[in-house]
């Protein structure tokens, strides 16, 4: 396992969790990108922050609980959870998502990698690149 993949991949975690915006957009080099299937939404540049502004509004008590990581090579892929009441508002691309107050669990996994990067995951998908250190190889 190479650790500071893990390590890089675990800090991200905990930025996004901070909902340190600026923090966030710093993790990616300049053709980063974060795409969120579940909504097909692909964000570059300073709308890097956005996915982590709107959810933080939607679910100002947002966890992400880190299960399983994995890693080989460039590419860590991480078994998780999106965990929070949706107590805001939450921006969709179909108009906006009123507070329900209801509780959401919704279990995830991310790939990340320093060249591509790619995820599935059955209701919150996310495609990261670039927040992993360069590689030699």
């Amino acid at each position: 396992m190479n650790n500071n993949n893990v390590a890089a991949v675990r800090n991200a975690y905990a930025v996004a969790e901070r909902k340190d915006l600026d923090g966030w957009i710093n993790l990616f080099t300049p053709d980063g990108v974060f795409v969120d299937n579940s909504v097909g939404a692909t964000y570059r540049g300073r709308t890097l922050a956005d996915p982590v502004r709107n959810y933080g509004t939607a679910f100002s008590n947002m966890h992400r609980e880190l299960y399983r990581i994995y890693a080989d090579g460039n590419v860590v892929v991480v078994q998780l959870a999106l965990q929070g009441t949706h107590n805001g508002p939450l921006r969709l691309p179909f108009g906006e998502l009123p507070a329900t107050g209801k509780q959401m669990d919704a279990r995830a996994a991310t790939c990340s990698s320093s060249k591509t990067a790619r995820s599935n995951a059955s209701t919150a998908t996310r495609r990261v690149q670039s927040f992993l250190p360069s590689s030699e190889s």
